[in-house]
């Protein structure tokens, strides 16, 4: 069935194809360049396999939000996340101040909730979640976790995986989002039952601290406006297989590739 109101304001006007992931964004990693570079889409979920393609524009698309806030805040997020990432995409080292931590959260969270819809069945997140994204942020009560590493593979274009965890109720319990854009990779973890946690331990074991810098929640909310987080961590995540570990750690699957003895960098 046709999404027929806004994902984010509920708003039955114009429902737009919104880019999950925006054009600049295909435009930074030469996607606009034709052959001369390949550029390669992938989006997964249990039991599916990854979607590969090359194209000269980042063309995947849902429809899922209307024109009034594709083109308006949405619009405006991108704007304000571009600057701060565009150095991470080309594997450039920075600091991140908290204000561009909470941008990166934001917009990390809001692309999950797009990408939410790429896939059939339910839908994690409700209705007022996303509104409540849309007009103050990422609310604590959502349970959003929001970390960010360094991809260094070939080619370096767009890798993406995401599942929703089922609850042995048969309930959604969780959604857990990974994806690159060049080098800079991102996981999101949101799971209301587990927002009052100072942390989230993942299921399996591994370098995750090395490998991942947080993002969000912030650790120390006393002191966390006058540190800087440098990027990246001192650990890189080397091929797409070391990708799928780090994106099984909060699920029952096994990763195929399970961490033991191995260095990365």
């Amino acid at each position: 069935m046709a999404q027929t109101t806004c994902g984010f304001c509920e708003s039955n006007t114009q429902i737009s194809n919104e880019h999950i992931f925006a054009e600049w964004v295909g435009v930074l990693l030469g996607a606009d360049q034709g052959k001369s570079k390949t550029v390669v889409h992938g989006l997964k979920r249990e039991s599916y396999q990854p979607r590969e393609w090359r194209a000269s524009t980042f063309d995947h698309k849902v429809r899922m939000a209307c024109t009034t806030c594709n083109s308006g805040w949405m619009a405006g997020l991108e704007t304000a996340v571009a600057p701060i990432i565009t150095p991470m995409i080309r594997g450039v080292p920075g600091a991140l101040k908290h204000s561009d931590r909470l941008t990166i959260a934001r917009w990390a969270v809001k692309t999950a909730m797009v990408q939410e819809y790429a896939h059939p069945g339910r839908h994690y997140f409700t209705q007022a979640e996303r509104r409540s994204l849309m007009n103050d942020g990422v609310n604590s009560e959502l349970g959003a976790r929001v970390w960010a590493g360094r991809y260094v593979t070939r080619p370096n274009g767009l890798h993406g995986l995401s599942v929703r965890l089922v609850g042995v109720d048969g309930a959604l319990g969780a959604c857990v989002s990974m994806f690159s854009l060049g080098q800079f990779a991102v996981q999101v973890l949101v799971e209301r039952a587990s927002a009052r946690q100072e942390e989230r331990q993942p299921w399996h074991a591994g370098p995750w601290e090395e490998l991942l810098s947080s993002i969000w929640p912030p650790a120390k909310p006393a002191d966390i406006r006058a540190v800087d987080l440098t990027w990246p961590p001192s650990v890189s995540i080397t091929s797409e297989e070391m990708f799928y570990e780090v994106f099984c750690r909060f699920a029952s699957v096994s990763p195929k590739h399970p961490f033991g003895g191995r260095n990365g960098g």
